[in-house]
C-alpha cells in the first residue's frame, strides 16, 4: 500500500524494482488516498494475495489506522 502522491509512488515504484532484480515478485500493490477511514477491503485484498511481506509507504496516522485494522481482522 503506498499513498498516491509523488513521493508514495516514487518509493513504491523504487520498492518494485528492488524486489523484482532480486529475484522477488510483487503480489499486490494498490495506491490509497491520504486520510483513508477504512482500510479493511485493502487488508483483505493483502491477505488474499498471499503476500509474506507487506510494505507501506504512509503518514504516521494511516499506517497506525490501517495497523490496528489489521490486528483486529487476525
Amino acid at each position: 500500500l503506498y499513498l498516491s502522491d509523488d513521493q508514495g509512488i516514487e518509493i513504491n515504484d523504487s520498492l518494485t524494482k528492488y524486489v523484482k532484480e532480486r529475484g522477488g515478485e510483487v503480489v499486490y500493490s494498490q495506491t490509497y488516498i491520504a486520510g483513508t477511514k477504512d482500510f479493511n477491503p485493502m487488508l483483505t485484498a493483502i491477505k488474499e494475495s498471499g503476500a509474506e511481506y507487506v510494505n507501506m509507504v504512509a503518514s504516521y496516522g494511516d499506517f497506525a489506522l490501517a495497523l490496528n485494522q489489521a490486528r483486529s481482522e487476525e
